[in-house]
């Protein structure tokens, strides 16, 4: 009997599911184009940024606006880019910087002297505070996973007939669907706060790489030439 009520609770979901998965696909398929389009609008941006920074005076919005969306991330100040961009390994810089610039704002980037600084913002500038975000992160993660295992408990249980016997069929299946988009939930907000909880932790190496790789770019030469650099002794407009 019980086998028969499982299957008589597929043979309704599937007809029912059918038309959510349309709505589904129609929902998803923005986002498909989106990122099937991704590339080229990143290469029509990298033509757009390339060509602002040929004119004697670039626009800073253009060029903030351009390299923000190139790495999906809070735009950096005008002045810090100016000096960035020259660098021979300015995409790995910049890439390493974004990733503390996007859901948390990890890092501040300045300019002291007409040297970039990076370094964390006042929120996380303590380890004592980076280590309390990972410890809230882990445990929204823990909480999230623990109601994520209740509602597949759940699901189990009403596939396997031990749970909403008296319910009816379309009751049964009603409660389904609501099981499962808990659990899509709960996965989503499970895998958020993971994420967030490795960018905290992986930071300071990140912070460190980033450090390095700028100060490849400042080897100055003796104190009669150094004048000769634009990037480290002219003022930057903007």
């Amino acid at each position: 009997m019980r086998d028969l009520g499982v299957l008589a609770l597929l043979d309704f979901l599937l007809p029912a599911l059918l038309p959510a998965l349309a709505v589904v696909a129609a929902l998803l398929s923005p986002f498909l184009i989106y990122v099937q389009t991704g590339n080229k609008n990143k290469t029509a941006l990298m033509e757009t940024l390339a060509k602002e920074l040929e004119k004697p005076a670039p626009v800073a919005y253009i060029v903030e606006s351009c390299v923000s969306r190139l790495h999906n991330s809070r735009a950096l100040p005008w002045d810090c880019l100016q000096i960035i961009l020259r660098y021979s390994n300015a995409w790995q810089i910049i890439s390493l910087i974004s990733t503390g610039r996007r859901v948390l704002d990890l890092f501040e980037v300045s300019v002291t002297d007409n040297r970039v600084s990076v370094q964390y913002s006042r929120w996380f500038s303590s380890r004592r505070d980076r280590n309390r975000a990972r410890g809230i992160c882990l445990a929204l993660a823990a909480f999230f996973l623990l109601v994520f295992a209740f509602a597949y408990v759940d699901v189990l249980k009403l596939l396997s007939g031990e749970q909403g016997q008296t319910a009816g069929l379309q009751d049964r299946a009603l409660r389904f669907c609501y099981l499962l988009f808990q659990m899509f939930v709960y996965a989503g907000f499970l895998y958020l706060f993971c994420l967030l909880q490795i960018i905290i932790g992986r930071s300071e190496n990140r912070l460190n790489i980033v450090n390095t790789l700028i100060c490849q770019n400042l080897t100055l030469p003796a104190p009669e030439t150094r004048s000769q650099i634009p990037a480290l002794d002219q003022k930057t407009p903007g």
